[in-house]
């Protein structure tokens, strides 16, 4: 059933109908249906009711969005944020990579293999493209890959199992006589919409936010205030500088993209982990690209005129096409490009103002840039012919601030620690303080690594599917 909360007559309907939910998810984007799918997928039965914020909208529509917040530090990108059904699948690159012991550490509720086992069975459910690792890739090289027509979670989105509510935002949650209670406005009146559990599969900045408001409100009085919206992380990425004198013997075109039937693929480089143990540094990776390469998509993207886009197109197509042979391609500079792990710190953190807004504080490390620092310099030593006379850039906060991107990957904020102090949800992602309400968002990663979150929350999206329901196997 479909509902729409701004047109009266759904929402008449809706109302008289008086559903009794035995689960409601909050936000209908990738995470908020693929748990909807699983839990169905055990228990057909289950009353199901997806609220979503957005409407239904295409591609083009959710690039135009702007759903721009605050920040201080590292840029928060006005588009990493995407209302509507299908949520960031609606945009999203829809890249996948293999999960390792050194991208969770020993902080997570469960170890590295369980995720993978997670990750895998999520693959096969949901026809994503995860790897394990590739038997030629050396331990330090890190494989990615992603279809050339991502995934848009709303093909998977059925309603005449569930019920969606959209174009409704819900203002705060609470607990009331064994009952989990999402409301909202219509027109000033309050409504409220019970279940036995409530699941927030929001994104992380919008989670706080509702958050905040509920306990604000002191709809949730037990939860662990003093932690939300602390440890906030993200994976910004930039260009660290480049390689112009590529030895001969590297066979570099292993590392670029590429296409392979109907996905692409690439290969990054971090430390090996005896360097990352010595110095006490991060899991960033590097990717490579001819600058070339990125000169001529640049003049293509910023250019208004189609005949200019025309020929640079063509030079392009026929530079790829030159570079087919390896004599060519390794006479290429390559731009270094880092995906950079943040590491949790308090200071990083997302506020909500006395006007209700976001604001984002968001600031580098030391830790992370000597981190950069020591990976370009390994990488340029292992690669370049002529160590001395590369330019190396001076990488400082300064630097970072101005040239990093947003990854759109916002982590944090309602992370889980193994001391409950610490905490804001327990190992199975309840709000500790809570009952019955539960978190399944990257906001509850106590780390960033350095690869995209998606596969990992889907992973846990399914494991708390199965922890709702009492299934104990994987």
């Amino acid at each position: 059933m479909l509902i729409n909360f701004k047109d009266k007559n759904s929402l008449l309907l809706f109302s008289k109908a008086k559903k009794k939910y035995d689960i409601q998810i909050i936000g209908a984007g990738i995470i908020g249906i693929s748990i909807s799918n699983f839990l169905l997928k055990y228990k057909s039965n289950l009353k199901i009711l997806l609220i979503e914020r957005g409407r239904f909208i295409n591609n083009a529509q959710a690039k135009k969005q702007n759903n721009s917040v605050k920040f201080k530090g590292l840029s928060i990108k006005g588009d990493s944020r995407v209302f509507g059904v299908g949520g960031s699948s609606l945009t999203w690159g829809n890249i996948i990579s293999n999960i390792t012991n050194d991208e969770l550490s020993n902080k997570w509720p469960i170890n590295a293999g369980a995720i993978d086992r997670y990750c895998k069975d999520v693959s096969n459910i949901l026809n994503l493209a995860y790897s394990t690792k590739d038997k030629n890739l050396k331990k330090n090289e890190r494989y990615f890959s992603y279809p050339i027509q991502p995934i848009n979670f709303k093909n998977y989105l059925n309603t005449s199992k569930i019920d969606l509510l959209y174009n409704c935002n819900v203002d705060k949650v609470c607990e009331e006589n064994k009952c989990c209670i999402s409301i909202f406005k219509n027109q000033k009146k309050e409504i409220k919409i019970k279940s036995s559990q409530i699941i927030l599969s929001l994104g992380t900045l919008e989670i706080i936010k509702l958050l905040h408001n509920s306990i604000k409100s002191k709809h949730l009085p037990k939860v662990n205030k003093k932690i939300l919206g602390k440890y906030f992380m993200n994976h910004p990425k930039f260009n660290i500088g480049e390689i112009k004198f590529l030895k001969k013997n590297i066979y570099i075109k292993k590392f670029l993209l590429k296409k392979n039937d109907n996905h692409f693929s690439y290969i990054g480089i971090s430390l090996p982990k005896k360097i990352k143990k010595k110095f006490d540094l991060l899991n960033s990776y590097v990717s490579f690209k001819p600058k070339i390469y990125s000169e001529l998509e640049n003049k293509i993207n910023a250019s208004k005129n189609k005949l200019y886009k025309l020929k640079n197109r063509a030079l392009l197509k026929m530079i790829k096409l030159i570079d087919y042979f390896n004599f060519f391609l390794n006479k290429r500079q390559f731009l270094m490009k880092v995906f950079l792990e943040m590491e949790p710190k308090k200071e990083n953190q997302v506020k909500i103002d006395k006007n209700n807004k976001i604001k984002v504080f968001n600031f580098i490390s030391n830790k992370e840039i000597k981190t950069i620092k020591i990976l370009r310099d390994y990488i340029l030593k292992k690669y370049s012919s002529d160590y001395f006379n590369e330019e190396k850039k001076n990488i400082t906060k300064k630097f970072i601030y101005k040239y990093a991107q947003d990854a759109s990957h916002h982590m944090g904020g309602t992370i889980y620690d193994h001391k409950i102090k610490n905490s804001f949800v327990d190992k199975n992602l309840k709000i500790i303080g809570s009952k019955n309400i539960f978190i399944c968002s990257s906001s509850f990663f106590p780390t960033s690594g350095s690869v995209n979150p998606t596969i990992i929350i889907l992973a846990f999206a399914l494991r708390l599917s199965k922890h709702i329901l009492k299934i104990k196997k994987i």
